[in-house]
């Protein structure tokens, strides 16, 4: 019988090298700890079939208690240094992030092509993520 977890789709990767990119970007000052806190608490949110994050601020700041201005700064921290997207559905215009492919990656290859393009043109465009 074939465990139902050997299909690589059902993951969420962290990619290590990342990680050490982040930690660069602590030590240098670039991140604040708690921008470490704001992306753990994305991770949770990653669906691991889509890899859209959806979850507001507001939700960030409670499960983290922490008030929600720090979290929008965190937020914007992230992005400025291309760990984090925000993305608008075209077809229902609802918004939610993304994380880096450097970092997080779901399913197969086609998908996670698919969510470069998507978090390419998300970091090039204008909107900010307030």
């Amino acid at each position: 019988m074939k465990s139902k977890w050997d299909d690589e789709r059902k993951f969420v990767k962290k990619h290590h090298v990342e990680i050490g990119e982040v930690l660069d970007l602590l030590a240098g000052r670039e991140l604040e700890l708690r921008d470490a806190a704001v992306l753990m608490a994305l991770e949770h949110y990653v669906n691991w079939r889509s890899g859209r994050i959806r979850v507001t601020p507001k939700k960030i700041a409670e499960r983290l208690k922490m008030n929600e201005k720090h979290v929008l700064n965190s937020l914007a921290r992230l992005k400025a240094v291309s760990l984090l997207a925000k993305v608008v559905d075209e077809e229902t215009g609802e918004w939610y992030f993304l994380m880096s492919p450097n970092l997080l990656s779901v399913g197969t290859d086609q998908t996670r092509a698919i969510l470069w393009v998507l978090f390419d043109r998300a970091l090039s465009a204008a909107d900010p993520l307030g």
